[in-house]
């Protein structure tokens, strides 16, 4: 499959940069996407859509062993891996469960806390949040991937995308108001 995802590159060195990043994580992403999907079959399916989606974003990548690259490989895996059981969920509805989020948009009680926090401090209520709130908010604020791009990455209408990122920020904005803003730890 590498050389797959290699043919997809320009220049050797974005090839080798390519293949350090899939012998590092592929395994990870693949445990991710098993723990979600629960099926052999249908994660090593989603590592191979994470690996094309990815290679697609290749020229955003930094280093390939930062916090910033792992947490951007894990969230596009996790978000093949969710798409594919939502798929499956709709062919088999009464197999799987489904939580709806559903929350008043608090967008100004964010602007105001925000500015009074440093982005360490955010990131940790950020990571406070559901693992779908946590994700989009994360790819959209920290990575500073547009909505466009999140929504392509994720297979995924743009006013979806739209939708949850508004609603992640409601329940990032709750979070911050009820806590004063700042972290217990």
């Amino acid at each position: 499959m590498l050389f797959l995802y290699t043919t997809l590159l320009d220049t050797h060195d974005e090839k080798s940069k390519f293949e350090e990043l899939y012998n590092k994580y592929r395994y990870l992403m693949y445990h991710i996407a098993l723990a979600i999907l629960r099926d052999e079959h249908l994660a090593e399916d989603a590592v191979h859509s994470a690996f094309l989606r990815i290679v697609n974003h290749f020229n955003k990548l930094g280093n390939i062993y930062s916090h910033k690259t792992k947490a951007f490989v894990v969230i596009v895996v996790e978000s093949v891996a969710k798409n594919i059981y939502k798929e499956r969920k709709r062919q088999s509805p009464t197999l799987y469960d489904q939580v709806d989020y559903l929350i008043d948009d608090k967008a100004q009680v964010l602007d105001d806390v925000i500015d009074s926090l440093s982005l360490e401090e955010i990131v940790a209520k950020i990571k406070e949040l559901s693992p779908i709130d946590s994700n989009i908010l994360m790819l959209r604020y920290v990575h500073d991937i547009s909505i466009k791009e999140i929504a392509r990455i994720s297979d995924t209408k743009n006013s979806t995308i739209r939708k949850r990122l508004e609603r992640a920020r409601g329940r990032l904005a709750k979070l911050l108001a009820e806590n004063g803003g700042h972290s217990d730890g």
